[in-house]
């Protein structure tokens, strides 16, 4: 039996809807359906599952789109850039979406703005996807996230190689279709060479499936000249991997640990998860990094109060409001566009591709009505009376801008240090990144008890 070609996943669906999109009613079954693609980790709904569903059970509750209720369609990405794929086409072919929420890792998104996408006009309001790349691809304006972009977090922790004196900096990271780590390594390297007396020496790349060996990759590392600080770039198991083998390559080599000033990486806090990591303690003592951080009231005063409804809904569970807020701006892009249930999937797509923007507040009318998470109903009349509305969600004050990102995020700078034979790690500093005036705004502030 022969197999079929890798595109096969892409054409397969194509014929199937070529002769679906423009005849057949977006409310078949008398729903209008979206589909939700994230990462469950084994859990069989996932936290964005849950908070997707929230959203959904308000907008029904409130009357769905002008009538008609919407469902969603909860399917496991596992963050594969070669599973999701086809998953998103047949979601779109066979399942007769409108629209998607996810992905949640920016590898998938990659293969999705430019093989998936465009193919069915999909709209798309990706969750945690943050890779700066993302922000150039999409050139048929179907994708928008609800993360901000990793170059602010390059932009954090190039300020700390700053203040630690690096001058010459080697990075070593994940390659292949890892979009994240290659986007970090390649923001980093390109900002921190652009600073006067400041040179990255050597970018080295290691394939997506290593694990465990690098010996040749951290050689070449090495052999690229002098360098004096290191960032590794990369997932738990593989990073702390790689610090083992640079630290055994610097007792070959002779090299002083006091030679190197700093080692920077974006996943510092689940090294210690890595049973090889005992060898780079000391390597990896007084290492910094910069990641994701609990919201705040400055970048998303909606946040506690969504919070407060959702765990009545699941409790015990921790809320993604970028799920909720993601079905939110679909659902209210469909009421903007006077969707009900006698339009084409087709034409339901180009709706919401034509109003999610809108809806977020970009450009907003002076009378446009705030909605907070939960004013749907409000929303609904808002919008049948001839008005306009504006989402300031759960996640943060929303407004897309051109490329379809957000421009606030909340990241923490820590530092490691050993205890006991193991690593601790220490919150040094706050930056919180919002819009004010319509502008980029940041601030440091102290960390939190």
């Amino acid at each position: 039996m022969k197999h079929l070609h890798p595109l096969w996943w892409l054409i397969i669906p194509v014929l199937l809807s070529a002769c679906f999109h423009d005849s057949s009613d977006a409310a078949s079954g008398n729903t209008i359906k979206l589909g939700v693609v994230t990462a469950r980790f084994g859990n069989p709904i996932s936290l964005p599952g849950q908070a997707a569903t929230l959203a959904m059970e308000e907008i029904n509750a409130a009357g769905g789109i002008n009538g008609t209720p919407i469902e969603l369609i909860i399917k496991d990405s596992a963050c594969s850039s070669t599973i999701t794929p086809g998953e998103v086409a047949s979601l779109a072919a066979s399942d007769a979406i409108v629209a998607l929420v996810g992905p949640s890792c920016s590898s998938v998104g990659t293969v999705l703005i430019q093989d998936v996408l465009p193919v069915y006009n999909l709209p798309a309001v990706a969750i945690t996807t943050t890779s700066p790349t993302l922000t150039s691809l999409d050139e048929d304006d179907l994708y928008y996230r609800l993360r901000l972009s990793d170059q602010v977090q390059t932009v954090s922790l190039l300020n700390e190689l700053i203040a630690d004196g690096v001058t010459r900096l080697g990075i070593i990271h994940r390659g292949g279709n890892d979009s994240f780590n290659i986007a970090l390594a390649e923001g980093l390297a390109a900002q921190f060479s652009a600073l006067d007396n400041k040179q990255t020496v050597v970018v080295v790349d290691y394939p997506e499936a290593a694990l465990v060996e690098f010996s040749s990759e951290v050689d070449e590392l090495f052999d690229a000249g002098t360098i004096d600080g290191i960032a590794i770039f990369g997932f738990a198991t593989d990073s702390a991997n790689v610090a083992s083998s640079i630290a055994t390559e610097l007792t070959e080599r002779a090299i002083n640990l006091s030679d190197i000033l700093g080692v920077y990486t974006n996943n510092l806090t689940r090294l210690d998860e890595s049973l090889q990591i005992s060898s780079a303690l000391a390597l990896l003592n007084g290492s910094k990094s910069v990641s994701s951080d609990a919201l705040s009231n400055a970048t998303a005063p909606n946040y506690a109060p969504w919070l407060t409804d959702f765990l009545q809904a699941f409790p015990g569970s921790e809320g993604q409001p970028e799920a909720y807020d993601a079905v939110y701006l679909i659902s209210l892009a469909m009421l903007q566009g006077q969707v009900d249930g006698t339009n084409t999937v087709a034409q339901i797509r180009s709706t919401i591709k034509t109003n999610l923007r809108g809806v977020s507040g970009t450009n907003a009318a002076v009378d446009a009505v705030t909605i907070n998470p939960g004013d749907f109903a409000t929303a609904a009349s808002t919008i049948t009376a001839g008005g306009t509305v504006n989402y300031n969600g759960a996640s943060g004050i929303i407004d897309f801008d051109e490329f379809g990102d957000v421009n606030y995020g909340d990241l923490s700078v820590i530092e490691a240090s050993i205890v006991a034979d193991k690593l601790e790690f220490n919150c040094l500093h706050l930056v919180r990144v919002f819009t004010q005036d319509n502008a980029i705004a940041t601030e440091q502030n102290v960390c939190e008890p």
